[in-house]
């Protein structure tokens, strides 16, 4: 039995990730969120309320729980949310990981393996980025991140960093909606949406990220993997892209710049992750952008 312990288990991934893994039965799993159990109750996997931001409890919580596999989804992941609060957000992003190798490092267990979940913010303009492109952070989100990525790499354990992209998949309980559930819902009441045409990404079905970090464990492969989909599109494709799948009112979308959201936290215009070592490596054929929209709303 691998018990494998997913640290932000409310989470949208985190959520989808124990659902995932709970369906193959060498696996334990044990989520831990600082909130109560948001994690549906037909998922099969323990929980336990912790603040991974306290050393004690994650000293505690280790102990208790003894994983051979961590997969670290918790994180401050607003690019505003951050840039609002720099020190809670390095706290959450990069600190945390350090103590929660620290900690597992020291546990008695001879296999080992911990999975972090990163992000294409570590990356500036002149996307899609290859794997070991050259990091150029713009917001303090993607700064956070990165220097997590320099804890884990240099870890002196089994580690993997996974990079996925605009994740979206079906919403559960306790979930904020994703871009495509936004765009849905204000279709389907026949409102006007602006959505912008000039920034790329691109957007990675939930699902995927899930099984790779699946592939990852039972074939303890370390290193760095992009975990993004094939297409690279602007969020007015992708909300396209969801009014034809739902068959919604495609005329309701009004295409802009991001000139008409001026924001104060800088985002890259052309970002996105190129996924060939994935592909080559696990195995990895992420899902067609309209399949995963599609696969989105059968399941919610």
């Amino acid at each position: 039995m691998i018990r494998v312990l997913i640290t932000g288990g409310n989470g949208f991934l985190g959520q989808h990730l124990c659902n995932f893994l709970s369906k193959y039965p060498q696996f334990d799993i044990i989520a831990v969120s600082k909130s109560e159990r948001r994690i549906p109750s037909y998922i099969k996997c323990g929980f336990i309320q912790a603040d991974l931001t306290d050393a004690t409890a994650t000293k505690a919580l280790l102990q208790t729980v003894q994983p051979n596999i961590i997969v670290h989804t918790a994180a401050m992941s607003q690019p505003n949310e951050c840039h609002d609060n720099p020190m809670e957000c390095l706290r959450q992003n990069t600190f945390t990981v350090r103590q929660l190798l620290t900690q597992f490092e020291t546990l008695p267990i001879t296999h080992k393996q911990f999975i972090f979940t990163s992000t294409d913010f570590i990356f500036g303009e002149g996307g899609p980025h290859d794997v070991n492109d050259v990091p150029n952070p713009l917001n303090l989100y993607g700064q956070s991140k990165l220097l997590a990525e320099h804890f884990v790499a240099a870890a002196p354990i089994p580690t993997a960093i996974v990079r996925p992209v605009f994740m979206y998949g079906p919403i559960w309980q306790g979930l904020r909606n994703s871009f495509v559930q936004w765009v849905a819902s204000q279709l389907q009441k026949h409102q006007p949406i602006k959505v912008v045409t000039d920034q790329l990404r691109t957007p990675t079905y939930v699902n995927d990220v899930c099984w790779a970090i699946h592939q990852m464990i039972i074939k303890e492969h370390t290193g760095v993997y992009h975990t993004a989909g094939a297409e690279i599109v602007s969020p007015y494709d992708i909300a396209v892209a969801t009014a034809e799948v739902l068959q919604l009112d495609v005329s309701k979308i009004i295409p802009v710049t991001d000139s008409d959201f001026p924001e104060v936290v800088l985002r890259p215009k052309k970002s996105g992750l190129h996924i060939q070592k994935t592909i080559d490596t696990l195995g990895y054929h992420p899902t067609p952008l309209k399949q995963g929209i599609l696969n989105t709303f059968k399941a919610s």
